[in-house]
């Protein structure tokens, strides 16, 4: 990518960013409005109203210190901007129903090896209701091949794929998508952890608190291949993949 390309992009994303920053409302969990002394049914009637909407989200962003955010990815010359950083910062904007998709698609990449091993008709047939039709291709023809090192045969997730099998149906995509939470939050955190509030305010005050003690960090390796497993899968975050 060339200077002046490079530069209408960060323009760009950091347009993106300040919006998203203005009005958190589109993407916070309503758990987490009361500690900062806003009502969740009462904040959400109002914020319906074009009238009260922006006063609302500028209240809620001051509140929680958006106004102070200021990401190395956006705002540090080029060298400076620690790697995969920028596209920490665009996915941090993702509005609510692509923010989704990206979970299960690390939810795919986290499991690959147990999705893999599934046998049994009832549970391959679960396992495309909670991830899509093609989530064994995803993980056998890609993962397994192209992006082996996203895998982890951690305890805690042998028992989330255990409820994704053959749990309540509820369980299974809570299951699912706090397993994808919990990578995809490693790769914030190894690239731009300034930023960690902008994921753990979207969910429940429970997953979130629990996100924030299971999250490690990625390998130079691990954040390579995630980079390209989005770049593959995700078409909106080539922009921002260095």
């Amino acid at each position: 990518m060339n200077t002046q390309t490079d530069q209408v992009s960060l323009w760009a994303m950091q347009c993106r960013f300040a919006d998203n920053l203005l009005n958190p409302l589109r993407f916070i969990h309503d758990d987490h409005l009361p500690d900062i002394g806003l009502a969740g049914d009462q904040t959400r009637l109002l914020s319906a109203q074009p009238a009260f909407a922006k006063g609302l989200n500028l209240v809620l962003s001051r509140r929680l210190g958006f106004d102070k955010l200021k990401p190395s990815s956006l705002f540090s010359p080029t060298e400076e901007r620690p790697e995969g950083a920028r596209l920490a910062a665009f996915i941090a904007t993702l509005d609510p129903e692509s923010f989704a998709d990206l979970l299960r698609l690390c939810a795919i990449a986290r499991l690959h090896i147990k999705i893999a091993n599934v046998l049994l008709k009832v549970h391959r047939q679960r396992l495309e209701a909670v991830f899509g039709e093609g989530v064994f291709d995803i993980a056998i023809r890609e993962v397994s091949f192209f992006y082996r090192t996203l895998g982890d045969e951690a305890e805690d997730h042998a028992h989330a794929f255990s409820q994704i099998c053959a749990g309540e149906e509820t369980e299974a995509f809570h299951a699912m998508m706090v397993v994808g939470a919990a990578m995809l939050l490693t790769f914030v955190k190894t690239t731009e952890p300034t930023i960690i509030p902008l994921f753990t305010l979207r969910f429940s005050k429970e997953d979130s608190d629990n996100l924030k003690t299971q999250s490690g960090v990625m390998s130079p390796e691990q954040c390579h291949q995630f980079k390209q497993f989005l770049r593959r899968r995700l078409p909106q975050c080539q922009a921002y993949i260095g």
